[in-house]
């Protein structure tokens, strides 16, 4: 039945991560400690990132990689040279390629932009120095730190899949802004199906991003790395087998031309199963990197909303699907006052952001494994799920319930039930569990 419903989904189409960026506030507070960027250092603009090394694939590359300094990380600790990074051209075990000035083309059909195809598949990218030596914002230090984050995700995705390992992916860098029309963001990526296959996007930051997001580079952010990783997760699990839910994969018809808002898709299906594997992924990113809430902190537009240990959003409003939320939510005439810190549950990331909290309640800390198998169970049962949105809603916190009850008791389950979605307590299987006597 879903199947039917999602079979238009075959077109193109990729899994993207929009940070709501031009709607936030322009000038969040500065800290005198920075604890992900160097101060001093210009940031890429709308310029773009440069390669430094031009002539490097001609030269002989450096044989390993020397010690990563992870400065985009609170502890401004040194990691051990990356095992399996080689430098020419520059991959690891979880990213094959790492590919630079690949451009894209949009198809655009009543104002509404659903289309992206590669132009060019890029050119690799090698290295010849130590990172050390390259400039902050140099494709080669772009490349590092992303390269280093993921690799860092997908060890921690190995050990939480009891010893799977990831399918490898591609890096490109964009070295010139995209028209922001084109992709909705100007951050980054994950594309299950564009033409370079499955791979992450790190586009320039434009000079309203720098307004927002003074200083920081978003590729320097272990969390947002994770967050695309954990895009390419959700794609793999749900086309293991031949799930109906598949046929549905990218859930996001993309580069819905709705300005600059984020994607506000509203009561429909595509807008429901979108939300959740935005708080799949902002949940299993967080697990990946500690459960820290200071990977929040610089990140504008992110933190409370976006942390799953947060139990209101940025504006106060309870994360919780209550009866209030739920019109919200369905609501059809909703939409963003024009910033970022006024919540709008019909757009996909504060959704999934109220999914996010209510998972990371229900599977606790140290959940990722219990995440990964919620997945694997919404996939065995979607020939069985139901069509309406509100009840979509309600299956996805029916099955996050049961999976919990593999490791927590009903007492505690019934308790993130009724504070964070009184509303479903009568839902399906969960009116066996009596949670709201």
């Amino acid at each position: 039945m879903l199947w039917k419903m999602w079979c238009f989904c075959r077109r193109v189409v990729v899994v993207l991560f929009c940070l709501q960026s031009l709607s936030c506030q322009k000038n969040p507070e500065k800290k005198s400690i920075d604890p992900i960027t160097q101060p001093g250092v210009a940031p890429a603009d709308a310029g773009g990132y440069q390669l430094e090394d031009a002539d490097c694939r001609q030269n002989a590359a450096i044989e390993q990689i020397f010690t990563h300094e992870l400065r985009h990380q609170v502890e401004h600790r040194a990691s051990d040279p990356p095992k399996g990074f080689i430098a020419k051209p520059l991959s690891s075990p979880f990213i094959e390629e790492t590919l630079f000035a690949a451009q894209i083309n949009r198809s655009c059909a009543g104002g509404s932009c659903r289309l992206i195809a590669l132009e060019k598949a890029g050119q690799a990218v090698s290295l010849c120095r130590p990172k050390a030596q390259y400039r902050r914002g140099s494709v080669e230090d772009v490349s590092l730190s992303a390269l280093k984050s993921l690799e860092d995700f997908s060890l921690y995705y190995k050990k939480v899949s009891q010893g799977d390992a990831l399918s490898p992916i591609k890096l490109h860098i964009f070295s010139q802004l995209v028209d922001q029309k084109t992709i909705g963001t100007d951050n980054l990526i994950y594309s299950s199906a564009l033409e370079g296959g499955r791979a992450i996007y790190i586009l320039p930051k434009s000079s309203h991003g720098e307004a927002i997001w003074p200083n920081v580079q978003l590729w320097e952010s272990p969390w947002i790395l994770a967050h695309e990783a954990s895009h390419h997760v959700f794609f793999e699990r749900l086309t293991k087998g031949d799930s109906p839910l598949a046929g549905a994969l990218g859930m996001v018809p993309i580069l819905k031309d709705k300005g600059h808002s984020g994607l506000r898709l509203g009561a429909d299906l595509e807008g429901v199963i979108a939300a959740w594997q935005e708080g799949f992924a902002d949940l299993l990113a967080f697990y990946a990197v500690g459960e820290d809430p200071s990977s929040f902190e610089r990140l504008a537009c992110f933190g409370p909303t976006r942390n799953p240990k947060s139990s209101v959003f940025t504006d106060g409003l309870l994360k919780a699907f209550d009866g209030d939320n739920l019109r919200k939510i369905l609501s059809q005439t909703e939409g963003r006052s024009g910033s970022c810190s006024v919540t709008d549950l019909s757009e996909i990331h504060d959704l999934g952001g109220l999914f996010a909290r209510q998972f990371y309640e229900l599977f606790g800390s140290e959940g990722g494994d219990l995440a990964l198998e919620h997945v694997d169970e919404m996939m065995n049962k979607s020939d069985r799920l139901p069509l309406a949105p509100e009840n979509l809603i309600g299956a996805i916190l029916e099955e996050a319930v049961f999976v919990a009850l593999k490791r927590h008791g009903r007492e505690r389950v019934c308790q993130v039930a009724r504070q964070g979605f009184p509303y479903y307590l009568e839902f399906g299987r969960l009116r066996e569990l009596a949670c709201g006597v």
